[in-house]
């Protein structure tokens, strides 16, 4: 199905050029074909359009309402479902590519923009995820902010320890823990060095602003626990305050961890009594219609 304007007929200098003369009846068919050709293509446009309307491709619904009102056809209603539908597809595109997206800038307006529609019912689904996943994405942000602010010296400074005072190298192994590292690659002072010390889009900064909760395990969680569980942010304050700063936003990640996932899983059992409810009613509504046929049949006889 494609959706394209009206198609005109092209003179025929040929045909029609000086000194042919047209016959009365040759007009006739001509006018009639003309019509017919132009009933068709009509014919066609609106039923591309009723088509498009069915579907879920934004771009091929808006040319094809392009065409109808490019020919002007009269409506009857078509146009008006067409464009409705319209609305609701763009504003759903736009809410998933959104979420897709994971920007906190993009899902305030998709959401606006979603909540604004007269479609804000159909698209409720939606609009909780986005939400939720904003107020993930602020939750980050707000954990990550101290260290985001850290100027290049603090960070120079932890770089420069050849022999680092106790709790720099557990903190900061426990950081690039987070960060998605091995813990083969840190066992050495020198390895985890070398990763503070990089720079442009492989630099620790860079590296914290992308981390997401949503990478983590329990298992990464456990060992950066068993790593700061001997020192209390008081202590790794008095040896750095920015090794501090980093201590500070383990913990909170790994808290951030385990919160969503202790909801996901009450979530899940959630819907696990929700099944089960619903088969013990199906159950009981399968016997009672069971026990209304057998009463019917004693009746009858």
């Amino acid at each position: 199905m494609g959706c394209g304007g009206s198609s005109t007929a092209k003179e025929d200098d040929g045909a029609n050029g000086k000194g042919n003369k047209v016959k009365p009846e040759q007009v006739v068919v001509e006018v009639a074909s003309t019509q017919n050709g132009s009933a068709v293509n009509t014919r066609r446009i609106r039923e591309n359009l009723r088509e498009a309307t069915k579907g879920i491709d934004v771009d091929e619904l808006q040319n094809c309402i392009n065409a109808f009102e490019k020919n002007k056809l009269e409506d009857n209603g078509d146009l008006a479902d067409a464009k409705d539908r319209l609305e609701y597809l763009t504003r759903r595109k736009e809410i998933r590519d959104a979420i897709l997206r994971r920007h906190a800038g993009v899902l305030e307006e998709a959401i606006k923009h979603a909540e604004a529609s007269e479609y804000a019912g159909n698209l409720h689904h939606y609009i909780q995820q986005a939400k939720e996943l904003l107020n993930h994405l602020r939750e980050l942000d707000k954990y990550r902010h101290d260290i985001l602010e850290m100027d290049q010296n603090t960070i120079s400074e932890i770089h420069s320890y050849h022999h680092p005072p106790l709790g720099v190298h557990e903190v900061m192994t426990a950081t690039y823990l987070i960060l998605g590292y091995r813990e083969e690659e840190l066992r050495e002072w020198a390895d985890v060095q070398g990763l503070v010390g990089r720079i442009g889009k492989n630099s620790l900064l860079r590296e914290v602003k992308q981390a997401d909760t949503e990478n983590l395990s329990d298992e990464t969680c456990k060992k950066v626990e068993k790593l700061q569980e001997h020192f209390t942010i008081e202590q790794i304050r008095v040896v750095s305050a920015g090794v501090a700063t980093f201590y500070e936003w383990n913990n909170n990640m790994c808290q951030k961890f385990a919160k969503d996932n202790q909801g996901g899983q009450n979530q899940q059992q959630q819907d696990q009594v929700q099944g089960q409810q619903q088969q013990q009613q199906n159950a009981k509504q399968k016997n009672q219609s069971k026990t209304n046929a057998n009463n019917r049949k004693q009746n009858k006889g």
